[in-house]
C-alpha cells in the first residue's frame, strides 16, 4: 500500500468536513447517508499528510 492509497483509505473510512467530522462514514449502495458523498468522489481527491494528520489529531482529541 503507498502512502497516497493509506491517505485515501483513511477518508475513506472517516468524515472530514462538516457536523459529523471525525465520525465514521456510514455507507448505503457506496454513499455516505451522513454526508451524501460517494466513495468515487472521495477516491477522486488528492489527500496530503496534513490533511491526515489533522484529522488523526482531531479525532484523538474528540475521542479523549
Amino acid at each position: 500500500i503507498d502512502s497516497q492509497e493509506f491517505r485515501k483509505n483513511i477518508f475513506l473510512t472517516y468524515i472530514q468536513i462538516g457536523v459529523f467530522k471525525g465520525e465514521l462514514h456510514q455507507y448505503e449502495k457506496d454513499v455516505c447517508v451522513l454526508t451524501g458523498e460517494t466513495k468515487d468522489e472521495i477516491l477522486k481527491k488528492e489527500y496530503t499528510d496534513a490533511d491526515v494528520n489533522e484529522l488523526l489529531q482531531f479525532i484523538i482529541k474528540k475521542n479523549n
